[in-house]
């Protein structure tokens, strides 16, 4: 039996009651790029800290997980980071919960929400922290814990007799008597003896074996929420009366959930006046019938609710009857915001999340869309919600704009000329609004400055309201810390389809055969279109006009670009547009190619009207067919007529990089014989290169005999001459595959083999003589293990799946990255897997450490030796083919 002989409350025993109520772990890692739960050790601790000291910054490295350890043990009070014992943290802190208790009890219960299960063990967490109270002698028993839910203190002695325990106001306040009055966290050592069982393992967390507080839970009440009987402890009776039927919330002080707003001294709820402040009787009531919002909200439903696509560019659509909202997931890791694996709705998130947010997706992904979908959604509920959108348009933002707030309510006033700016600004000050401002990435440069300022000192003086930012993923969002960023997720299939089914299509017979091969193989084979609402668009048009979605990708981009050139009417037929430039639709598209061309060698995706002119006019002068045209008459043919271009703000952009690739390659693949060496070279020279990109792709696809012969094989024999001038195989390895990583077991993260060469890859790739994957199967001799390697453990963790049950798993982590909280409760688990990285230089600059290694790679069995043996007599052959000259013939066709 354990002895309960000096129990001491202090931070250490709190902290361990504390990690005995968090709720079920969903995550046991914390690696990078991975959302915590928030609900290890360090985290909750961290969540604590800041509900204590705002200005708290986390310090680097791994140095707060051991003073976490320490802190929960007894064995430290504080570090030069931390400063818990501070005089002036602790002063600051006992001002803020003496004289704006409610706001900081909310503050402790948003960073605490979802670490800690207030339901279901926040009842014993109070009984636990009411023994430990009890049985420390030296806490006298007038002393006096904030613990009440409007900041009244309550006596020692008193503690156990309250009537109704609101569990988040008693362990805050108990947390402000611990850091105000008990500094030294060692007099809890034995405490912690008492509440955690003894080490068996090295390492091993000690667990909970205490039964305190199981006694005392059966004898008080508690509730998550100021319970109904502690208004009678607030000192305004008035207030009581009014709102002691409206349910209550950690919002804002003295703030009902469904409070609308607060006039001159008057309460309105639902429209109608319920209370005066004065709490004094008024012989006439003063009616409140019509909020001075309804006009701006009705007018902006109205606006919002229509929209023109490039399907229906005649005439606007209702919003809602072709809309299909993308889903959306969280970017790196917040302290506030908790997801598991279930699809959240946008607006669920907005209004649900304590931060602001800024989404961001490519163009075409819907991002206009979805700020329009939350203004409607929002304005649609105002009197649920009784929040305020307000839809804001980035564009038109300069350093002319003095005052964000007026910027931000021009955009309401524009639908209600009536709406006063002080009843703007009172629902801004009591945090009712939601502010929607669409298009970060169209502010021109020289005001983003200002903007980024302005925002900030925003975001500073109107904490309560709900900010939503739309952006282009290229926008630096460093400076804005406060924000989540999500990123829009491109369709499903089901998505995909669900937006075939909702268009109103003139073919309604070609739009059902169109959807029938999408879900059956078209999702599959064009992805990178169906999943863009956009360029799904395309694709149906397209294929409403050839019958068929072609396979060859640089086909498709023909057929999608002859479809955009001549777009089909279903009342009046087919008609062909009239062109600013007055070109045919293959005229310029030979125009276009060389723009496209240039601005791809310069990786250009977006423009102003200035470089856009700029690239035009040199190739308006380059090319030999002579036309009136002007840059900006192609400008409005790109944007207006075929509609591969769009313009957000002052910038425009192709409607997807995809068009600029294609009509590129369609530039490259008109250019004389001699040209396409060079063409090669600059594709393998090419410093930076998206992944998606598939210029060179089309190209080959388009000439790959030319590509043959005036690349492929000049480069293959460039080559060889190199290794073989060298030290033939091992010069091969130096230049291709200057890394080779290997495995065994299950390591966590797998990295291929890929050459350095571009060319080389497009070629060993389109021949099928690649041999690197075969490098993961082959049993590597021992020297290996004097090469850069990482170990891999297996641990446990758990996760909601998509139904929201708990389901257990385990999940891969390199050794020395993993979770300090897991090791500390489980040990330090088995190797599972490993990952080596071996340098092919470093392993020849240290042949005498590494001659077995260098042997093995050397033998014709090595997959790499069987690549490079394959690759050459590829190339003999391929020289062959190209330049043996055929036996004589009278048969003209027999020289081509």
């Amino acid at each position: 039996m354990k002895s309960q002989n000096n129990m001491r409350l202090c931070g250490g025993t709190f902290l361990v009651l504390l990690f005995e109520a968090r709720g079920t772990r969903r995550n046991s890692r914390m690696g990078e790029g991975r959302m915590s739960d928030g609900k290890s050790n360090t985290e909750i601790f961290k969540r604590l800290i800041y509900a204590t000291n705002p200005y708290f910054q986390m310090p680097s490295g791994r140095s707060f997980n051991t003073f976490t350890s320490d802190y929960k043990n007894c064995r430290k009070s504080d570090t030069v980071s931390v400063n818990l014992t501070d005089d002036s943290v602790i002063q600051q802190f006992d001002a803020a919960v003496k004289t704006n208790y409610y706001e900081h009890v909310g503050v402790f219960y948003n960073l605490l929400e979802n670490s800690i299960s207030w339901e279901t063990k926040g009842p014993w967490l109070v009984a636990a922290l009411i023994d430990l109270i009890e049985n420390d002698t030296t806490i006298p028993n007038d002393a006096l814990f904030y613990v009440r839910p409007y900041g009244q203190t309550v006596q020692k002695s008193e503690l156990r007799n309250i009537e109704c325990i609101c569990i988040i106001s008693f362990v805050f306040g108990v947390w402000h008597y611990i850091v105000t009055n008990i500094k030294d966290n060692s007099v809890g050592t034995d405490t912690i003896n008492y509440l955690l069982n003894e080490s068996t393992e090295f390492r091993a967390e000690r667990k909970f074996s205490s039964d305190i507080g199981k006694e005392t839970i059966t004898k008080i009440k508690t509730s998550v929420h100021p319970p109904e009987c502690e208004w009678k402890y607030y000192d305004n009776s008035a207030l009581e009366k009014a709102t002691k039927d409206m349910p209550f919330s950690f919002i804002a002080p003295n703030t009902a959930v469904d409070v609308r707003n607060i006039i001159n001294g008057q309460i309105f709820v639902d429209g109608k006046q319920v209370f005066y402040l004065d709490g004094k009787k008024h012989d006439t009531e003063v009616a409140f019938e019509q909020s001075p919002f309804d006009t701006y909200l009705n007018k902006g439903i109205e606006f919002y609710s229509k929209v023109k696509t490039l399907l229906y560019s005649e005439s606007p659509r209702i919003f809602r009857d072709f809309y299909v909202p993308n889903d959306v997931t969280p970017k790196g890791v917040s302290t506030n915001y908790i997801i598991n694996e279930n699809t959240i709705p946008i607006e669920e998130i907005v209004f649900e999340n304590q931060e602001n947010i800024i989404i961001q997706g490519t163009g075409g992904i819907g991002k206009s869309m979805m700020m329009r979908h939350l203004f409607l959604y929002f304005a649609e509920h105002f009197d649920q919600y009784n929040i305020l959108p307000i839809l804001v348009s980035l564009k038109n933002f300069s350093e002319q704009d003095v005052s964000f707030e007026k910027f931000i309510f021009n955009s309401a006033h524009d639908f209600d000329h009536d709406l006063e700016y002080l009843d703007f600004e009172s629902i801004l000050v009591a945090g009712n609004c939601l502010i929607l401002l669409d298009g970060l990435d169209e502010i021109s440069s020289i005001s983003r400055c200002h903007f980024d300022n302005c925002l900030i000192n925003f975001t500073k003086a109107y904490q309560h309201n709900h900010i939503v930012i739309s952006s282009r993923p290229t926008s630096n969002f460093i400076q804005f810390d406060n924000f989540l960023i999500f990123n829009i997720e491109p369709f499903s299939k089901e998505k995909a389809l669900e937006l075939i089914d909702k268009l109103d299509y003139h073919d309604i017979e070609a739009k059902n055969k169109f959807r029938n091969d999408l879900n059956k193989k078209l999702f599959r084979s064009h992805r990178q279109f169906a999943s863009n609402p956009l360029l799904l668009t395309i694709m149906l048009m397209t294929y409403t006009s050839y019958g068929e979605v072609p396979a060859k990708r640089h086909i498709f981009y023909a057929k999608a670009y002859e479809t955009m050139a001549r777009l089909h009417d279903a009342s009046k037929g087919a008609y062909v547009r009239p062109m600013h430039t007055n070109l045919s639709p293959e005229e310029f598209a030979v125009f276009f190619a060389e723009f496209c061309a240039r601005t791809y060698k310069a990786e250009l995706l977006e423009f102003d009207e200035r470089n856009f002119t700029e690239y035009m006019e040199k190739v308006i002068h380059h090319q030999h067919i002579k036309i009136d045209a002007t840059s900006r008459d192609f400008l409005l043919d790109l944007t207006d007529n075929l509609c591969i271009m769009y313009k957000e703000g002052d910038k425009y952009y192709f409607i997807h990089r995809s068009f600029q690739e294609y009509f590129c390659a369609v530039f490259f693949s008109n250019q004389m014989d001699d040209q396409l060496e060079r063409i090669g070279d600059f594709f393998e020279n090419q410093k930076t290169r998206i992944k998606s990109d598939r210029t060179f792709d089309m190209l080959y696809d388009m000439i790959p005999s030319r590509i043959d012969r005036y690349i492929f094989l000049p480069f293959l024999k460039r080559l060889w001459e190199h290794c073989d001038s060298k030290d033939g195989y091992l010069t091969f390895l130096n230049e291709m595959y200057p890394t080779i990583f290997a495995q065994e077991g299950g390591p966590g993260e797998a990295y291929e083999n890929v050459p350095e060469s571009y060319l080389y890859n497009f070629i060993v790739n389109e021949i099928a003589h690649r041999h690197n994957g075969e490098l993961y199967n082959i049993k590597w001799p021992n020297q290996i293990n004097k090469c850069n390697h990482k170990e891999w453990v297996s641990i446990e963790s758990e996760r909601y799946n998509s139904e929201g049950i708990l389901t257990h798993h385990h999940e891969v982590v390199e050794l020395n990255l993993n979770n300090m909280d897991y090791i500390e409760k489980y040990g330090t688990p088995d190797v599972d897997g490993i990952s080596w990285k071996i340098s092919i230089p470093e392993i020849l600059e240290q042949a005498d450490q590494f001659g077995e290694l260098i042997t093995f790679i050397e033998d014709d069995s090595f997959p790499l030796k069987k690549e490079y043996n394959d690759m050459r007599k590829f190339t003999e052959c391929l020289d062959k083919t190209i330049n043996n000259k055929p036996n004589p013939s009278d048969d003209w066709f027999d020289s081509f």
